[in-house]
Formats: C-alpha cells, sequence, structure tokens
C-alpha cells in the first residue's frame, strides 16, 4: 500500500532535470474493498444498509502530514447500490470515511495510517 519516489544522489556530476528530484515524497493507496473484498455498508436512511460496491479511484489526493513530513494518500470510491437491477441511492463514499473505517476489523483497520481532519 506504501510506494517511496527514488531518492536523490548524494552527488551529482551534472546538473538534474529539475527540482522535482529533491520534493518527491511517499504515496499510500488505501483501498480496502479492492484489496480485501471487504463488504461495506453506508448508513443512510433510504438505503436501509445495502452493500457498497467499487465505482473507481477518488480524482483528489490528500497531503498528510506525518511525524517526520508529508506524505500523499489516495483512496478509492465505494457507491450504494440495491441490487444488480436498481441502483440504490447511488452515492459515493471516499473509502477513507470515518463511518467506514468503523466497520472494518482491527487487523485491517490498522493499516489506515492517519487521524484525517478537513485541513
Amino acid at each position: 500500500m506504501w510506494t517511496s519516489p527514488p531518492q536523490p544522489a548524494l552527488c551529482y556530476d551534472q546538473a538534474p532535470r529539475g527540482p522535482d528530484v529533491f520534493f518527491n515524497r511517499r504515496f499510500f493507496l488505501w483501498m480496502p474493498y479492492k484489496l480485501w473484498g471487504m463488504q461495506l455498508k453506508y448508513v443512510q436512511p433510504g438505503c436501509r444498509g445495502n452493500l457498497l460496491t467499487g465505482a473507481g479511484q477518488y480524482k483528489t489526493v490528500r497531503t498528510v502530514l506525518d511525524i517526520d513530513g508529508y506524505y500523499y494518500m489516495g483512496t478509492e470510491y465505494l457507491e450504494c447500490r440495491k441490487g444488480k437491477d436498481s441502483k440504490g441511492c447511488g452515492k459515493r463514499y471516499t473509502a477513507w470515511n470515518e463511518v467506514l473505517l468503523r466497520q472494518l476489523v482491527i487487523g485491517h483497520r490498522s493499516y489506515f495510517p492517519a487521524l484525517l481532519t478537513y485541513r
């Protein structure tokens, strides 16, 4: 779930292509539905706890402050569908939503590395 960019060289005999080489950050991809096939539900009044299904990747990447710096985090969308014939409420939720995280068993929940806030 973690990827780390290559570290810049300690010594250069030619100038690097740009400053990006010095500012790359780690990336964490959180996809409990895709990785483990978790059965997640979202409690909406009209949905009555329907199972959520995968609906692609969330386009926004978050920047997360860690103890020793920042890293990026991406996740997947999960969508409410009642069944194959009907779409349910059709609402989409990110997999790092606190309501969904609380449904995971502690072993899987412990892989999630952050406490997310709005800022």
